[in-house]
C-alpha cells in the first residue's frame, strides 16, 4: 500500500483577536497530535478555511506546522487555486516549506466548463510541475463540480498523482474511483466521518477526517477493526460517533469544528468572516455529544 495511506486530521486555522492568522497557535495544536495514532496532518484544507487565506498567510501556516511535525510524519497541504498557473506556484511554495504532498481541490468558478478534459489538462500540468506528490481533492458540496471516474482513470496513471480525497457520502462514486484506479499506485481517502465505515468496507485506503482531531484513537480503532474483519464492532463504533460527526460535518461545518476543539482546550479563535462562530445551541449540543463520548466531564447538576 502507498506510504500516504492512513488516517489524517485537517487542522483548523486559528485566528487571533484581531482576525490575523496565528501560526504559534496552530503549532501548539499540531503538537498535541504527535502522540496519537494519526498517520499525519493536513493544513489548508476546507476545514482550514484555505479559500479565505492570502498566500503569505498560507505559507506561514505550513511553515509553523512543519516546524513541529517530524519530517518522517506526513504533512499534506492544500494548494488549490482557480488557475493552473497559481496552483503550480502554490505547490512549489508548499514543497519548499517541506510538505510531504499537496492536496489540490478542483477549480470550480467556471463550473460549466470543468469537463473531464479540463480537469485532466489542469491536474496533468500541476503534477508535471509539482516537486512533491499530488493528491486530487473532490469536495462537491462546496465546489459544485465533481471529478468523474473517467478522469480518475486517466490521472491515476500519472507518476506524480498518488491519490484522491473524496469528501462526500456517495458510495457509488467512491467505488467507481477505486475501480478506475485499480492496478495503479493510487490511494482513495474518505473525507466524511459519517460514512467512514461504509467507505472502509468498499476498500478505501484511509481518511482525512475532521472527527479525527477530536477522537483520533476512536477513528484509528474503527479503521483497524475494519482491517481486522471485526465488522460488527466497527459498525457499533461508527454508530456511536455519528451524532458528533454529523454536527461538525455537513450540518454546521467549520464553526462547529472550531467550537468543539475549543471545548477540548485547543486554540482556534473564531472563523474568518463571512463565516461566524457556532451559535450557542450548537455549542450546547457539542458539549452534550463530547460528554457522552467521555471527552468532557459532566457538569454538576444545576450548573
Amino acid at each position: 500500500m502507498h506510504a500516504l495511506a492512513g488516517l489524517y486530521h485537517p487542522l483548523v486555522t486559528p485566528f487571533d483577536s484581531a482576525g490575523d492568522v496565528d501560526p504559534a497557535a496552530i503549532a501548539r495544536n499540531a503538537r498535541r497530535y504527535l502522540d496519537t495514532p494519526l498517520t499525519g496532518l493536513v493544513v489548508l484544507g476546507s476545514n482550514g478555511e484555505s479559500p479565505q487565506l492570502e498566500d503569505d498567510e498560507s505559507d506561514r501556516i505550513i511553515a509553523a506546522v512543519r516546524d513541529v511535525v517530524p519530517s518522517a510524519r506526513p504533512l499534506l497541504a492544500g494548494a488549490a487555486r482557480e488557475s493552473t498557473r497559481a496552483t503550480i506556484a502554490a505547490c512549489r511554495r508548499a514543497a519548499e516549506l517541506g510538505v510531504t504532498a499537496v492536496m489540490v481541490r478542483t477549480p470550480a468558478f467556471y463550473k460549466n466548463m470543468m469537463t473531464t478534459e479540463a480537469f485532466v489538462r489542469h491536474y496533468t500540468a500541476v503534477a508535471d510541475a509539482s516537486p512533491v506528490p499530488v493528491l486530487l481533492y473532490n469536495v462537491t458540496f462546496y465546489t459544485g463540480v465533481t471529478l468523474q471516474p473517467d478522469a480518475i482513470g486517466l490521472l491515476a496513471r500519472h507518476p506524480n498523482i498518488v491519490g484522491i480525497k473524496e469528501s462526500g457520502n456517495d458510495m457509488q462514486l467512491l467505488g467507481d474511483y477505486l475501480s478506475a484506479s485499480a492496478g495503479e499506485d493510487f490511494i482513495v481517502l474518505c473525507g466524511s466521518a459519517t460514512s467512514f465505515f461504509s467507505a472502509l468496507a468498499l476498500g478505501v485506503h484511509g481518511g482525512v477526517l475532521a472527527l479525527a482531531g477530536l477522537l483520533p484513537d476512536a477513528c484509528a480503532r474503527l479503521r483497524q477493526l475494519m482491517i481486522d474483519g471485526r465488522y460488527d464492532e466497527a459498525r457499533s463504533l461508527q454508530a456511536s460517533l455519528l451524532p458528533l460527526a454529523r454536527t461538525i460535518g455537513a450540518q454546521h461545518g467549520v464553526p462547529a469544528l472550531k467550537a468543539a476543539l475549543t471545548l477540548l482546550g485547543f486554540d482556534t479563535g473564531n472563523p474568518r468572516p463571512p463565516l461566524g462562530p457556532a451559535p450557542p445551541a450548537v455549542v450546547n449540543a457539542l458539549r452534550t455529544q463530547l460528554t457522552a463520548l467521555g471527552l468532557l466531564e459532566e457538569s454538576p447538576a444545576g450548573i
